[in-house]
C-alpha cells in the first residue's frame, strides 16, 4: 500500500480543503469528497498545483448504500487507502442557536446522527480492514469540543454525535493498534468556517471572550492537527482526542 493516499470527506470545507492542500504539498494521492461541487475545482487545483492525483466525488454520506460504493471505489482508485478523515459533518441551528429540546424532531435528529457519527463508521468498516491487512493506517475523526463538554450554541444532536465519535474511535484503536492501525479525534473548539456563521452574533462574541486565546481558530490551525495524527511520527499515538482549542477546554 502507497501510504501517501488520502481519502477525505468534507473536503469542499474549511478544515477539509486545508488539510487536502497539506498533504497535496506533501505528496498525497487523494480522493475527496463532499456534497458541494465545488470539490471538483479544488481537486483539480491540487492537481495541477502540487503534480499529485487527485479524484473527486460529490456524495450525499448519509446515504448508506452510495457511502459503501463510494468507499470502494476510492480503494480502487488509490490502489489501497492508508489513511481517512472524516472531516464532513453538520449542526442545525434554531434561529441562529440551538434547537430547544421539546423541538428536536426525529427526523432532524437522524440526519444529524448519519452524517455526523454513522458516515464515518460505516467508512470504517470499509476501510479499516484493508488497512489492517496491510499493516499501516491513520484514520483520524473531526468531533468537536461539543463531545467532550457543554457548548451552549451548539444542538443537543450535534453534541451527541460528536462524542460518539470519540467513543466510536477509542474503540476502533484499541482494536487495530496491533495492526498497524491508528485511530484518533481532532476535537476543535470555535473555527472561522461558513459553519459557525451560522450562530447568532451575539452568541459568538460570547463564545470568543470564554476562550484564553480570545480567537477562533482558522481551518489551517485544525489541518495541522490532523496532518501530524496522519502522519507516520504519529505511530505510537492512538486513542487520542486531540483538543484544538485555544486554551477554553482543557484535560
Amino acid at each position: 500500500m502507497n501510504k501517501n493516499t488520502a481519502f477525505i470527506t468534507g473536503a469542499a470545507g474549511g478544515i477539509g480543503s486545508a488539510l487536502a492542500k497539506r498533504l497535496a504539498r506533501t505528496g498525497h494521492n487523494l480522493f475527496l469528497t463532499d456534497y458541494n461541487e465545488s470539490v471538483h475545482e479544488l481537486a483539480t487545483a491540487l492537481t495541477n498545483e502540487y503534480k499529485i492525483q487527485a479524484w473527486s466525488e460529490c456524495a450525499d454520506i448519509s446515504d448508506e448504500e452510495a457511502l459503501r460504493t463510494l468507499a470502494a471505489r476510492a480503494i480502487e482508485t488509490m490502489g489501497g487507502c492508508a489513511i481517512l478523515v472524516n472531516c464532513a459533518g453538520v449542526s442545525p441551528k434554531g434561529n441562529g442557536g440551538p434547537i430547544p429540546l421539546e423541538s428536536v424532531k426525529i427526523a432532524e435528529w437522524d440526519k444529524v446522527m448519519r452524517i455526523n457519527l454513522t458516515a464515518p463508521f460505516i467508512l470504517c468498516q470499509e476501510i479499516i480492514p484493508q488497512m489492517a491487512q496491510a499493516g499501516y493506517g491513520r484514520v483520524v475523526n473531526v468531533a468537536s469540543r461539543s463531545g467532550r463538554m457543554h457548548v451552549p450554541p451548539a444542538g443537543l444532536d450535534y453534541h451527541a454525535s460528536k462524542a460518539g465519535m470519540i467513543g466510536l474511535s477509542r474503540a476502533l484503536a484499541g482494536i487495530y493498534a496491533c495492526n498497524g492501525v491508528t485511530v484518533n479525534c481532532v476535537a476543535p473548539g470555535r473555527v472561522d468556517t461558513p459553519m459557525t456563521k451560522t450562530t447568532k452574533p451575539e452568541l459568538l462574541a460570547q463564545a470568543q471572550q470564554l476562550i484564553p486565546a480570545r480567537r477562533f481558530a482558522s481551518p489551517d490551525e485544525i489541518a495541522a492537527s490532523i496532518e501530524f495524527l496522519v502522519s507516520p511520527d504519529a505511530s505510537y499515538i492512538s486513542g487520542s482526542c486531540m483538543d484544538v482549542n485555544g486554551g477554553v477546554y482543557m484535560n
